[in-house]
């Protein structure tokens, strides 16, 4: 039932579809599931999480120096083992970075991984950047609050559950997903996960559309000015005016459309009919 990433990689690793729908199910955001099946009670998620609700000691969940993400799990009250995920780095996420820093933006990296993930990440973080580890939703949530206090615009992109606080509290919010036809967090936008090499460029578009909306709104009251001089001076006629009128909005509409394609086409956008 589980729709988180981890949980859909440990399904496809194991290669079972003969499936049991549990009698009780909780999941725990950024923490864990609980369930309960067949009388079983069956517990996974970090190891923090297990400590909490399991009431397990750190004598019973052995630390690891493994970098990755790591799934762990409980049954009936005991520990049983735990899954470790290598992160891989999104293709594209270089780039991205690399386009920000030209343009002196700040980026942050705020993962729920450990730490031992910093030294890989190094490669596309330059140090300036700053990058925070074991963080959890809420956590997510207050670094986004705190630079919204300090009076930055921030762009979240996330691609998980444990993003959604952070996604929706900041300006503009995009969930990546490797899967279009699953829940997605609520957010602004949704992009493909091979996407992130052109995100720079989406959000050049995004300002470059923002620019023909204020143009297209100075051309219109420029256009009704000129006419209203025309009408009230006695030099159109009522006929006139109300075939001009219409075509006020009309050649706005043109000029979006126009425009934006055009902007569109340079960047290397692919358009839609």
């Amino acid at each position: 039932q589980s729709i988180h990433p981890l949980s859909k990689k440990i399904y496809n690793k194991l290669e079972i579809r003969d499936t049991i729908t549990p009698d009780q199910f909780d999941e725990i955001p950024g923490k864990g599931i609980i369930s309960l099946i067949s009388g079983t009670s069956v517990a996974i998620g970090s190891r923090s999480f297990l400590i909490q609700q399991e009431g397990l000691t750190n004598e019973d969940i052995p630390a690891t120096n493994e970098s990755g993400s790591m799934v762990h799990i409980c049954i009936d009250g005991y520990y049983k083992g735990y899954f470790t995920f290598e992160n891989r780095v999104r293709k594209g996420l270089k780039t991205l970075l690399e386009d920000l820093e030209r343009e002196n933006h700040e980026a942050y990296l705020l993962s729920g991984d450990n730490s031992f993930e910093e030294n890989k990440l190094r490669n596309v973080f330059s140090n300036w950047k700053k990058m925070l580890f074991n963080q959890s939703p809420v956590q997510k949530l207050n670094v986004i609050e705190g630079l919204k206090n300090e009076g930055k615009h921030v762009v979240m992109i996330g691609d998980g559950l444990n993003d959604a606080g952070a996604l929706q509290a900041s300006n503009f919010g995009i969930a990546i997903s490797d899967d279009m036809s699953s829940f997605s967090p609520a957010c602004d936008a949704i992009a493909e996960g091979g996407s992130l090499e052109n995100m720079h460029t989406l959000l050049k578009f995004s300002r470059a559309s923002f620019r023909i909306i204020i143009a297209s709104f100075v051309i219109s009251l420029i256009y009704n000015i000129t006419g209203l001089g025309f009408a009230v001076t006695g030099h159109l006629s009522p006929l006139v005016a109300a075939i001009l009128m219409p075509l006020s909005s009309v050649s706005v509409m043109a000029f979006t459309y126009t425009v934006t394609r055009i902007k569109a086409r340079k960047m290397g956008l692919k358009i839609w009919a």
